[in-house]
């Protein structure tokens, strides 16, 4: 007893930090204006729509609504442009690893005439047991049926490998090019593209990624095949400050005649957040006059929320006279975030083996999926944050055990679950929401 008393009373600081983050932020709608020169106008707006508190996702991460609506902007409205329907997998099709993945995705277009949405595209996607993707069909609409157009399968092996891409032909795909990768610790270092004609694979382009000691890509390299080697094409390389903030990123074209690289374009980036986003964006070009210098496109600013999420984005020109001016066509953006609070899981402790507590906010419950090293009797015991007990039974020895937990009367809140016995003990922290 005093051995688990000891455990829960560790863990609290531990809950509590959790709980902290357990109130996340996804992004709700965006939208985008265009300047005349004189003034900014609304030019279209996005809407997303969430049917989980377990799905999120903004600029930066997968956007995992259950409905997107974009509608674009008139002289004195908005009216529907398209849409975009996603489903999900979830525990009951078996998904573990790869539990609220995107199963489907489904485009529309609006019809000015009928006043309706109009099927466009389909995307059916699967995965494999750790979340990585397998698999990728798309299809179009032919006006009263789908039409297969394509499909990806991806392999791995330490990492992504392949992406094959095939083509349908009326009755089966039929590979048509295949992207190959070779990665180092992780991270992509060459990819290289064939084209498959009559199952004879020809080289069409490739890349490659340098990256620092801290894992930051420096150079990343284009390169197109002539018919018997690869030729350099372009160029980005990337510098940083000592604490990680991305400073530059520069464009640069190959000189075949001379070999040598030619500067293009700069990005210059400054004033950052605590996570590394610039406040504070310069585009610039190659003025290539007398020995080559550089000179002022666009300057744009962007703000953040306290989830680091961009808000705000506003772009505005150069005047050659030497200052900022807005001119026809710079842009604008702003980005709106909804807090959710998804019945999340988080690890405390665990010891002699593994336990997996996966919610299910349709059906109200949460089920408990445990495998004991070595098996033992033991209890599970629901408390709340103030050390109160919710729940709790007794397991004869087994060393697998799965239950299902009604959650429709435990208030919604913040809640550690822990499952000991003399040879091992599992604490997990959940969140419940209703």
């Amino acid at each position: 007893m005093k051995r688990m008393k000891l455990l829960f009373t560790l863990a609290l600081p531990v809950l509590l930090i959790e709980s902290a983050q357990a109130q996340l932020s996804r992004l709700i709608s965006q939208a985008h204006w265009s300047n005349t020169g004189a003034v900014f106008v609304a030019v279209d707006s996005t809407d997303y729509k969430y049917n989980s508190n377990t799905r999120g996702g903004d600029l930066k991460r997968t956007l995992k609504y259950d409905e997107g609506t974009t509608m674009l902007a008139t002289d004195t409205s908005f009216i529907n442009s398209s849409q975009v329907l996603q489903t999900f997998y979830t525990s009951t099709d078996g998904a573990g690893g790869y539990a609220d993945n995107i199963k489907y995705k489904a485009t529309r277009v609006w019809n000015l005439f009928s006043g309706t949405w109009v099927n466009s595209n389909n995307y059916y996607y699967t995965y494999n047991s750790d979340g990585t993707m397998r698999t990728m069909i798309y299809q179009t609409w032919g006006g009263s049926s789908w039409i297969n157009v394509s499909q990806n399968i991806y392999t791995y092996s330490g990492g992504l490998q392949s992406d094959k891409y095939l083509t349908w032909n009326g009755a089966t795909f039929v590979l048509a090019s295949q992207k190959n990768y070779i990665n180092d610790a992780g991270r992509v270092t060459d990819q290289t593209d064939v084209t498959i004609v009559s199952g004879t694979p020809t080289y069409t382009q490739s890349y490659h990624y340098d990256y620092d000691s801290a894992g930051r890509t420096t150079t990343a390299s284009y390169n197109v095949y002539n018919g018997t080697s690869f030729v350099p094409n372009n160029q980005y390389a990337y510098t940083y400050d000592g604490t990680g903030n991305r400073l530059t990123s520069t464009y640069s074209l190959y000189n075949t005649t001379t070999g040598a690289w030619d500067n293009n374009t700069l990005k210059i980036y400054s004033d950052f957040t605590a996570g590394h986003n610039p406040k504070t964006e310069i585009n610039q070009k190659w003025d290539t006059t007398g020995g080559g210098s550089w000179y002022n496109v666009m300057q744009f600013t962007n703000t953040y929320n306290s989830q680091e999420q961009l808000t705000s984005m506003m772009g505005i020109s150069w005047n050659t006279a030497g200052f900022w001016q807005y001119r026809s066509g710079d842009p604008m953006a702003m980005y709106h975030y909804g807090t959710y609070f998804p019945a999340a899981v988080a690890d405390v402790n665990t010891a002699n083996g593994v336990v997996n507590i996966f919610p299910v906010p349709a059906q109200n419950t949460i089920n408990i999926s445990l495998n004991w090293n070595e098996a033992q009797a033991f209890s599970v015991a629901i408390f709340d944050i103030n050390g109160r007990t919710v729940q709790q039974w007794n397991v004869p020895t087994t060393s697998q055990y799965t239950t299902t937990i009604n959650a429709e009367n435990i208030p919604a809140g913040n809640y550690i679950v822990k499952i000991g016995g003399a040879k091992g003990q599992v604490t997990k922290q959940i969140v419940i929401v209703h």
